[in-house]
């Protein structure tokens, strides 16, 4: 028998020999269900920063829609821990499901595309 002993969307860092540790993440990070993390440099400071994309509109009436994370950037500070950027910070506005997430380069330009649930794929360029 399955048990869920965790609900909270958090991280978890390899430690070498001494297996995993889990990390929590921002509350901003908690507010809907994310399908789709990729990493990346998001303010170019040679740190990993993370990206996060989600939502379920398909849940049971009782529950409501959890559609909260308009794309959820999380920025690194090298050591493990994350930070908040606001959606004005980011430019992010991914409305809908997202289920997936790929980061592509042609040539010299870098874009984002979200892979939504019953609805056209989204694109966003990396500046």
């Amino acid at each position: 028998m399955l048990q869920v002993t965790e609900q909270s969307t958090l991280y978890l860092q390899n430690d070498g020999e001494k297996g995993f540790s889990k990390k929590p993440l921002p509350v901003q990070a908690q507010y809907a269900p994310v399908y789709a993390i990729t990493s990346l440099d998001a303010n170019k400071d040679g740190k990993k920063d993370l990206l996060l994309a989600g939502n379920n509109s398909w849940t049971r009436i009782r529950f409501g829609r959890y559609s909260a994370n308009h794309g959820i950037i999380l920025i690194g500070d090298g050591k493990g821990n994350f930070s908040y950027a606001s959606q004005a910070q980011s430019g992010l506005n991914v409305r809908g499901d997202v289920r997936s997430v790929l980061q592509l380069q042609t040539g010299k330009a870098k874009s984002i595309i979200f892979g939504m649930n019953d609805a056209p794929l989204k694109s966003y360029r990396i500046n």
